[in-house]
């Protein structure tokens, strides 16, 4: 549990045999599986001399030893019970033997090399997307149960953990990787919307009558009875707002359902002049709308910052060549692009949030909703993040709607402010006026002030 996850999948040396490499490990599995104990042995073998000879990092054979372990343990058993002795002899062989020729691909084949060699090689786009789909989510299963390993070690004092320990570790593990699964599952949908965008210029902005969003008496319940009670809230054409209440005020709740992510319950949400409907995700996903949530390990589709940026445009029509250029210099804009083929899970936070937002503003959105865009950012990664905000305004007519709890820390160009509590509106203004102590307090905010004698000290509680 103490090797870099990313390790695995980015470490091995880059390589212009990967495909050979795949069809060496392809005919080893193929002839394990259909030969004899005895050519088995050798293919085990084997598989051991090229794990030896070309220096497998010592982490990743004792992982797949005790796999194999494992595994072939359940199995023979399973096979001598069933089958007798040599069914249970010719299984524990080949389980071996697969395991062992898997991590000499693994170790030795980076996934980066392979993506690129497949391509080259003409394999379809969506297999090799679903492959990258595949190495993303097993990097978050991975970093999830290292994350939770080394958490639990310090919490016990260093104390060697018991069995039972070990299975909270992988059910926490397992049930992150489902949740973040499924979020990722929504943001595919969302940036892989259809677009008539197939050149290398910003699309030409299409003639929308204002407002870009209105909602009208939009309710959508959440678990605990939070969520949005009857709101109405209208957005012009490259306006841009603030969204900001406490913790549970329903504001990441409106971002989604302006996003599509969640449905109302009653009420009318219109974007773009036309009326948002439906049970599915992809009827409510528009092309024209960029969600960044706070959490950017939900959208990043991508095992590098490269490869999720040029995702979203090749779902666009935009050719590989002009894809990376675009690629290239929107994250040069938020200052990751010496990151740009890093694995995702060695950057940062806030590296990941930068590399994030590039994603969505380079597909030319017309209607950009961040939650709390700035949480995990420094001021200087802040006010870059602005910048590129601005740049993309003025080379078209962008909306924009954030979350934040840090209203005095923004540029003027956020002019106008929505207070939320309880997922009701209680003040939709001018920001000077947001700011005003009786503003934040109605929104929950700014606490009351204590009374006479301390008493109002109390509210402070929960």
């Amino acid at each position: 549990m103490h090797a870099d996850a990313a390790a695995s999948v980015f470490g091995g040396a880059h390589t212009h045999a990967a495909l050979l490499r795949l069809a060496m490990l392809a005919i080893a599995l193929l002839l394990n599986a259909s030969s004899s104990v005895v050519a088995s042995g050798v293919l085990l073998t084997a598989g051991i001399v090229f794990v030896v000879c070309e220096r497998v990092c010592f982490d990743r054979v004792r992982v797949a030893i005790a796999s194999a372990t494992v595994s072939t343990g359940v199995l023979v058993i399973s096979a001598a019970w069933a089958g007798g002795r040599d069914s249970a002899a010719l299984l524990g062989v080949r389980v071996c033997g697969a395991a062992v020729w898997i991590v000499w691909f693994a170790a030795t084949v980076s996934w980066p090399a392979l993506r690129d060699a497949l391509r080259a090689s003409g394999v379809p786009a969506s297999v090799v997307e679903s492959a990258e789909t595949g190495v993303v989510h097993g990097l978050v299963l991975l970093g999830g149960l290292q994350r939770k390993h080394r958490a639990a070690v310090v919490r016990s004092g260093g104390r060697r953990l018991q069995v039972d320990a070990w299975g909270q570790i992988l059910a926490a593990a397992f049930e992150s990787a489902l949740c973040r699964g499924a979020a990722l599952g929504a943001a595919r949908v969302l940036r892989g919307a259809p677009s008539a965008d197939a050149g290398g210029a910003s699309p030409p902005a299409p003639e929308v009558r204002s407002p870009v969003v209105e909602l009208r008496r939009a309710t959508r319940a959440r678990r605990g009875g939070r969520g949005l009670a009857e709101v109405d809230l209208s957005l012009a054409d490259g306006e841009w707002i603030v969204v900001a209440g406490a913790n549970g005020s329903g504001k990441t709740t409106m971002l989604e359902v302006l996003a599509g992510v969640e449905h109302l319950d009653e009420g009318r949400l219109e974007r773009f002049a036309a009326v948002v409907e439906g049970r599915l995700l992809s009827r409510r996903a528009d092309p024209r709308v960029g969600f960044v949530c706070h959490d950017p390990d939900d959208q990043l589709l991508g095992a590098t910052p490269l490869e999720d940026v040029r995702w979203g445009l090749r779902q666009r029509g935009i050719d590989d060549g002009t894809a990376t250029g675009r690629a290239h210099a929107i994250l040069a804009e938020f200052c990751i692009d010496d990151l740009a083929e890093e694995p995702l899970s060695r950057l940062s936070f806030g590296q990941r949030r930068r590399a994030a937002l590039a994603a969505v503003l380079a597909c030319s959105p017309r209607l950009l909703l961040c939650d709390e865009p700035t949480s995990g950012l420094d001021p200087v990664a802040a006010w870059q993040l602005f910048g590129a905000l601005e740049r993309a305004a003025r080379e078209r007519s962008l909306a924009v709607v954030i979350t934040t709890h840090d209203l005095a820390a923004l540029p003027a160009r956020f002019a106008r402010v929505v207070l939320l509590r309880d997922g009701r509106v209680v003040f939709d203004g001018p920001r000077h006026e947001a700011l005003e102590p009786a503003r934040l307090r109605a929104a929950g905010l700014l606490p009351d002030p204590p009374t006479i004698g301390g008493v109002g000290a109390e509210r402070l509680g929960c």
